[in-house]
């Protein structure tokens, strides 16, 4: 079994959109901010290697910047299913998010 990194936080938003029957629009904007999405709340428990000023990073700047396009996909794919209200598919995507291995995304 792969080690997990377990988000807390991404999970509880989970289940209180499952409760409602809707993800919010604060749910469904944090999920599409680096900073603030599955990928990011991941990073903050591994290593640090997003810059401070993640806010002027595109998707395409963190490809360039060679973060694993696994790693971008699986963020592109996790807000996705948000935005539709898809629960099953997005803890499918946020268990591939927590079992990526523990290092850098950076190569």
């Amino acid at each position: 079994m792969k080690q997990q990194v377990i988000l807390k936080k991404w999970r509880a938003r989970i289940e209180r959109a499952e409760k409602r029957g809707y993800f919010t629009d604060k749910d469904k904007h944090d999920s599409y901010d680096w900073a603030k999405c599955a990928v990011g709340e991941r990073d903050c428990m591994c290593e640090k290697v997003i810059p401070k000023d993640i806010y002027s990073l595109s998707k395409h700047d963190l490809v360039r910047k060679k973060m694993f396009a696994k790693v971008v996909d699986l963020g592109g794919i996790f807000h996705s299913q948000v935005h539709v209200d898809n629960f099953k598919g997005v803890l499918k995507t946020l268990e591939k998010i927590e079992t990526l291995p523990k290092k850098r995304f950076y190569r």
